[in-house]
């Protein structure tokens, strides 16, 4: 089978991917979809791009002959272009195969984890228009709906986000309006996607406005108490190859989507700000 496009690959492994029960048959299954007989997609090139000393390393994991440690995984990840959202379900995948027999929380945890991504792979996110920016406060309320198979009543919302039930009110319609929320049964709002996605245009500019309106307000918090238990204020710097800033980039922004599926409650009573940034100094 002859290789695709990039955009015809991430589909395809994103497929491969829910379907398999396993990390290993995820693997498999992109391996074999996208071409074993194509050029650079053979054992050999996979394992060089890989990083793997052994030209024999990845058919050996492929056929079970060896284990799928978490290394192997992330160079073999690397090798297939396998990244984002399908990259951290493979992740989750092998952590449950190391977990299989668990029972307690651990276990648990992952499997919500896992669920929760699946949730938001299947879902897909449609662009949404700059105009929902208009309301500077409306990511409080989307926050405060909480998982989208729950929801939330207006009085859940107005305990988490601290804003009063009329302006409570006013946002839901203006989110609605924008088709990012429905109503489900008499009195409860549900999010109509996992994530929101700018429409290219505009991602930009309003991503810089809502980034700056989240440090004014980290900045106003530290200052009135940054001791406070409820509350983390983290800066630090550290030394990287220029050249691999782009991996890093992309690493910190998937452990922040990460973190923020799995944190996500459907009892939650507060709204929380995450803020990140990432930059060389010169």
């Amino acid at each position: 089978m002859g290789r695709t496009n990039g955009s015809d690959n991430e589909a395809i492994i994103l497929a491969r991917t829910l379907e398999a029960a396993t990390a290993l048959d995820s693997l498999r299954g992109v391996f074999e979809s996208l071409g074993s007989d194509s050029p650079g997609w053979t054992y050999a090139a996979i394992a060089k791009r890989a990083g793997f000393s052994s030209r024999a390393f990845v058919r050996e994991v492929l056929i079970g002959k060896k284990t799928l440690t978490f290394n192997a995984l992330k160079g073999l990840q690397k090798a297939m272009g396998i990244k984002g959202p399908a990259a951290r379900y493979q992740t989750l995948l092998l952590q449950c195969d190391e977990d299989a027999s668990g029972t307690g929380t651990k276990s648990a945890d992952l499997k919500k984890r896992l669920a929760t991504l699946r949730t938001r792979i299947e879902r897909g996110s449609q662009p949404t228009d700059r105009g929902v920016y208009s309301e500077p406060d409306w990511p409080l309320v989307y926050a405060a709906l909480g998982t989208p198979e729950h929801g939330a009543t207006v009085g859940e919302i107005q305990l988490r986000s601290g804003l009063g039930g009329k302006r409570v009110v006013e946002l839901l319609e203006h989110i609605r309006a924008h088709g990012l929320c429905e109503v489900h049964g008499e009195d409860r709002f549900r999010a109509k996607q996992v994530h929101v996605v700018l429409e290219k245009g505009v991602r930009t500019e309003v991503l810089n406005e809502g980034f700056r309106r989240a440090a004014a307000a980290a900045q106003r918090r530290m200052e009135a108490g940054s001791g406070s238990g409820d509350r983390l204020f983290y800066s630090g710097v550290t030394c990287v190859r220029r050249s691999r800033l782009g991996e890093f980039q992309e690493r910190l922004y998937e452990l922040c989507l990460d973190f923020l599926d799995s944190a996500e409650e459907a009892e939650g009573d507060a709204v929380v700000q995450v803020l990140c940034a990432l930059f060389p100094i010169a």
